[in-house]
């Protein structure tokens, strides 16, 4: 699942316009928090975990192509 997870957000993380090397201090904060935040960061990781879903849920991908490469929802048309 771990894997799943990188990969996922790694897709999502490029779509921003972001290095897919993001994914590992949100997988890190989740486990961490998981089930429930105890410990010195019970503050930083939520904190983490929230600009997360901001930035991955909420917010739309980069318009245009980005250094990853086009933008997935922009239809392109295929040379004849």
């Amino acid at each position: 699942m771990v894997y799943v997870s990188a990969c996922l957000l790694s897709k999502r993380l490029h779509d921003r316009g972001r290095s897919g090397w993001w994914a590992a201090p949100i997988i890190v904060a989740v486990i961490a928090v998981w089930p429930r935040p105890e410990g010195l960061f019970d503050f930083l990781f939520p904190l983490l975990l929230f600009w997360a879903v901001v930035e991955l849920g909420v917010m739309s991908g980069e318009q245009g192509t980005n250094r990853f490469g086009p933008n997935p929802t922009q239809a392109t048309v295929a040379a004849a």
